[in-house]
């Protein structure tokens, strides 16, 4: 592969391994913000579970506004979910640049292998989805087939 990412062509005051070694920083400042929001994640979620014990006491005695203030409260914790789905996400593209970063250090040769495991790793589908649409693979080609019906389909017919 050739372009910036090869590293047998630095650019002038690059050193040898400087873009592999950018990577990896930027995956571990990655983690680093995750590990960050996460923790932030669980002190709103401890609140939140001793205030909705309070409210639930609350209308267990009868206050009816505590009661609708709980089931509140339960919403939130639904709610509170994106941060499981954002440490995936952001997990997989930590692991992704650091994928990169070994073939760009030489530690990885084949391009299609690198694509592949950085494919296999994903958990969601609108992972899978997004990688097909930018390196085309199976995904691609049905949203592209979903967009020509889409496109040119029109739903109706015209007897």
């Amino acid at each position: 592969m050739s372009g910036l990412l090869n590293n047998s062509a630095c650019l002038p005051g690059e050193e040898e391994g400087d873009r592999a070694r950018f990577l990896e920083l930027c995956a571990s400042q990655l983690q680093t913000a995750v590990e960050d929001a996460k923790q932030k994640s669980e002190l709103v979620s401890r609140a939140a579970i001793t205030t909705a014990g309070r409210l639930a006491e609350l209308g267990a005695a009868g206050n009816a506004d505590a009661a609708d203030a709980a089931e509140a409260m339960n919403s939130l914790f639904v709610h509170l979910q994106f941060a499981d789905r954002l440490d995936q996400q952001v997990s997989n593209v930590r692991k992704n640049l650091l994928l990169l970063a070994g073939f760009v250090a030489g530690d990885e040769a084949d391009w299609a292998a690198l694509l592949e495991r950085a494919r296999g790793s994903y958990t969601m589908e609108d992972e899978r989805r997004a990688f097909d649409r930018a390196f085309g693979g199976p995904a691609h080609a049905a949203a592209a087939a979903d967009e020509r019906i889409e496109l040119f389909g029109g739903g109706g017919s015209d007897d």
